[in-house]
Formats: structure tokens, C-alpha cells, sequence
């Protein structure tokens, strides 16, 4: 292990046979008051979590009663962390222990030693397993929780326990930081892929579009060197086995620190273009952990959470939030510090997991180990006119084309309307009766144009996007911008 004396020995308790017994006892006869027939089977505990298992009786699913139980254990008990939740025929109690869990000792276990992959370190289970998430089976990582529930700590330790693992010139970062507090030591990182620290709205597109054109770039490199190998393997793996060293693509891992930042200043580009990176990457070895602490459907669509096949969630406030990020209850109900629960696309099933702690005077002296030991590799610029051309000057190829298109995303969409946008059918009739009225709304076209809903609909979004209408604001009526000295000016006399 390369950092391996930066980081604390942290002991972990293990529980008492007596504080197993007692908490056995609490949930058995809060069980037999609010679930009659549940058969206790076994108790057993780590450092992190006491477990209680009961038997369900034949024919009882015992969903009803969960919140219930939860809510008993946790007031006999006299702290939160008690999750209770069913699997099979059986429901179990899970109760949290105050105990921490070093980063030192994750990185020294046999599961994080002998795993193959862009591990992320994720914690120790209710089982006491170590657990990981390999990017290159899972590909994308979203995180939801609370503030202060230990989103930072996790995105902190996932990076360096990816350092522990890769040299800057098999793995690079991409750090997303608006709050510019939770990275920036991570300034001057050998790891960083443009050797800064990112933090304006702005940069956030343009560095997706840059890991889109080098998506496509690979996917090309990949496919021309596997036909000539004639072994039929695309993958990226098998592209650095056949290649040179300095032929070798490394791993990039984009971290975004508060997705909802850059949402807000761009929800529907942003979104469309991390949806495309988030398919497209994965194969490439470009992935995405992207955290936020605004659990809503507005910035967390649907669209946008399906293309994240693994999730976390730490502590919520309501249950809300919890399924917003893994369309279930749950995460309402944790202890904090580190405590949440995983998806993975593969298994479907929640896991509870206690995330690895790392200090902020462990992640300094790890970082500056890093520096220290590390050999820095050559910033790459992630601007848009470094994207690479493929094929001769004649024939620019599609990486051109896809050059070309990632810059039309970029501008403004009202300037890229104007110049390009076909107007719906009947648009000169409709903006002729709203100038004459002073009045416009889907419901008024309908009526005034003779039209129907959709149609309506398309010509108020189209002179919205013109500028020629106020935006939509809630319960106060649209304003028409546009006047008859403009309108006959572009499209003739007013009839």
C-alpha cells in the first residue's frame, strides 16, 4: 500500500454477547406487541450494526407493521438508526452502533486487496464485509443525502482509495466543486486531469462535451485496433494490453460535488448532455459520481437516475428524498455519519452500509504524500477546439461532425431558434391575434384560432423561445413582448 501510514488506526468495538442479548430482548417483545406471530431466529452484530432476525408466520408479509416497529425500537433504544425491513419470509431489525470505520482499515482488508476494477470504497455491511462498487461493471455512481450526513467524507475517501490503487498515468479525475470547500485540497493533484479544480456553472458543460468527443475518439481507437487484432475483444482493457505504455488510455472518473448547482443554471442541456456521457462512457472507461443534496424530481429526473446504475443515499429528511434516489422509503430512518444504504443494478436489493471515515489532517497528509511520490503527467486541455479530427483533411470524419454538433449544443438555445427553428403552421395568424388582443394563452389560441390543444401548445413554447412572449411564471398571465411596428417589420402588414 502506497499512503497506507497517512491514515489512522481506528479501533471498532465489537458488541458485548450481553449488549446483543438486551438488544434481542427489546425487539422481541416489541415485535410480539406490534407483529403477533413473528418468531425470533437469531441475533448477531459488528462493530457498525446489530442485527435481530424473526420469522415471519406462513401467509404474513409484515410491510404493514415496519414503520411501526421502527419507530418503537428507536424510542425503547433512545436513538435513531433502527431500520426494519422485510426479505423473503423473514423481517429483520437493524440497528446502528456508534463505532467508525478508518479508511486504514477498508484499504487493509482482503476484499479491497485481492479486487480487481476502478474500485470505490464504500464501507463495512451488516454482514462485516467490506464492500466495493467497480465502476467497470457498474459504470455510474449517484449519491443524495442530507448536508452533513457524510456525502463529502465518502466522495474524499472513494478518491483516495482510488489512488491507492492507480499512477496518474492509469487513472485521472475531474473534480466539480461549486461550494470551492470540500476539493480543494485536491489542488495541484497529480491525479487531476487539467490540474485544477473546477467550480463556475460554466465549465461544467464544456468538460462533458470534451468527455463525449473523447468517448467517441476511444470507441474509434478501440474498434480499428480490435479488428486488427481479429480477436473480436472492444474493450478497453484489451486496447491497453495489446498497446504501448504511453499508448494507454487511462480511466477518468468525473466527480461532481452538488450536481443541483449546475442543474439550476442549465437543466435541460446539462441533463441531455450527461445522459449521452453517462451511456456512452461507460464502455470507455469514463465514468461519473455525481452527488447532490437537492433531492428533487426537478434536478433528479427519471431519465437522469436511470442512467446511474448504482446508487447511495445517506439520511434524509423525509422519506421523500430516499425515493427520489432509490424509489424507496428508507434512508429517513438512518443514523448520519457515514450510515446509508446502496443500490446496485445487478442486485435491485437496498444494503446497508457504514461508509469509511478519513480526517481532514489524513486527507492533507495523504494528499501531500501523493504529490510527493507521484510523477506529474501533462495536464490535458479540455477546450473545445482541442478535439481531435479523425481522418484526412478532405474527409474530416465523424468525430468532426460530433465536434460540430457538441458546439451548436453549447450556444445559447434562444439565438439557435431564431436562426434555425421552423415556426409552426398558422403562426403568423396567432401572433397577429395576440398583438391585436394583448393577450396570450394556449386556452386563448384555441379559441380565437379555431386550433387544438397541441397545436396551441407548440406555438406559445415556439413564441416563448422567440422572445416574442414572457416566460411561463406560475399564476400570472404570459405578457406579449412583440409589437406591431416588429411584427410588420418581419412578417408584413397586420391583417
Amino acid at each position: 500500500m502506497k499512503y497506507l501510514e497517512c491514515y489512522r488506526d481506528i479501533p471498532e468495538p465489537a458488541p458485548t454477547e450481553e449488549e446483543i442479548g438486551r438488544m434481542a430482548e427489546i425487539c422481541a417483545a416489541i415485535f410480539e406487541e406490534f407483529c403477533p406471530g413473528a418468531v425470533p431466529c437469531g441475533a448477531k452484530g459488528n462493530a457498525q450494526y446489530v442485527r435481530c432476525d424473526f420469522t415471519l408466520p406462513e401467509g404474513e408479509t409484515g410491510r404493514p407493521h415496519c414503520a411501526i416497529l421502527t419507530d418503537a425500537i428507536e424510542e425503547a433504544l433512545g436513538h435513531p438508526g433502527v431500520r426494519v425491513f422485510v426479505q423473503e419470509q423473514k423481517i429483520t431489525a437493524e440497528i446502528a452502533r456508534r463505532a467508525v470505520l478508518g479508511l486504514r482499515a477498508a484499504l487493509e482488508s482482503e476484499e479491497f486487496q485481492t479486487a480487481r476494477g476502478v474500485n470505490v470504497v464504500l464501507g463495512r455491511d451488516a454482514e462485516g464485509k467490506i464492500r466495493l462498487c467497480d465502476l467497470r461493471s457498474y459504470g455510474h455512481l449517484l449519491i443524495g443525502g442530507d448536508t452533513g450526513t457524510g456525502k463529502t467524507v465518502f466522495l474524499r475517501s472513494m478518491l483516495l482509495g482510488m489512488f491507492e490503487k492507480y499512477t496518474p498515468a492509469e487513472l485521472r479525475v475531474l473534480l466539480f466543486d461549486p461550494q470551492e470547500a470540500e476539493f480543494t485540497d485536491f489542488a495541484d493533484c497529480p491525479y487531476l486531469l487539467d490540474g485544477v479544480v473546477h467550480s463556475a456553472a460554466e465549465e461544467l458543460p464544456p468538460a462533458i462535451a470534451w468527455a463525449n468527443a473523447e468517448a467517441v475518439r476511444r470507441s474509434r481507437l478501440v474498434w480499428k485496433a480490435a479488428q486488427a487484432r481479429e480477436d473480436g475483444n472492444f474493450s478497453l482493457e484489451a486496447y491497453n494490453r495489446a498497446c504501448a505504455e504511453e499508448d494507454r488510455l487511462p480511466y477518468i472518473v468525473l466527480v461532481i460535488d452538488e450536481l443541483s448547482f449546475y442543474m439550476h443554471a442549465g437543466r435541460k442541456r446539462t441533463e441531455a448532455m450527461l445522459c449521452e456521457l453517462l451511456q456512452r462512457g461507460r464502455k470507455m472507461g469514463i465514468y461519473v459520481v455525481a452527488a447532490t443534496l437537492y433531492l428533487h424530481t426537478e434536478i433528479l429526473t427519471g431519465v437522469l437516475r436511470a442512467s446511474f446504475p448504482a446508487h447511495i443515499c445517506f439520511r434524509t429528511s423525509t422519506d421523500f428524498g430516499s425515493r427520489v434516489v432509490l424509489d424507496s422509503p428508507g434512508a429517513e430512518k438512518l443514523a448520519g455519519s457515514g450510515d446509508f444504504l446502496y443500490r446496485a443494478e445487478s442486485f435491485g436489493v437496498l444494503e446497508r452500509i457504514k461508509g469509511a471515515y478519513l480526517g481532514v489532517d489524513e486527507l492533507r497528509a495523504a494528499l501531500a504524500a501523493v504529490r510527493e511520490k507521484e510523477r506529474a503527467v501533462p495536464p490535458v486541455s479540455l477546450s473545445l477546439d482541442a478535439f481531435a479530427s479523425d481522418g484526412d483533411d478532405d474527409d474530416p470524419g465523424p468525430m468532426s461532425e460530433f465536434r460540430a454538433s457538441v458546439l451548436a449544443s453549447l450556444q445559447d438555445p434562444v439565438e439557435q431558434s431564431v436562426e434555425d427553428e421552423e415556426p409552426p403552421e398558422g403562426y403568423r395568424q396567432a401572433l397577429a391575434t395576440i398583438i391585436k388582443q394583448n393577450r396570450v394563452s394556449i386556452s386563448y389560441l384555441q379559441r380565437a384560432c379555431g386550433l387544438g390543444y397541441n397545436h396551441a401548445g407548440r406555438l406559445i413554447d415556439w413564441m416563448e423561445r422567440m422572445g416574442y412572449i414572457t416566460p411561463f411564471d406560475g399564476t400570472r398571465s404570459r405578457k406579449v413582448i412583440l409589437t406591431k411596428e416588429e411584427f410588420e417589420a418581419k412578417y408584413g402588414p397586420l391583417e
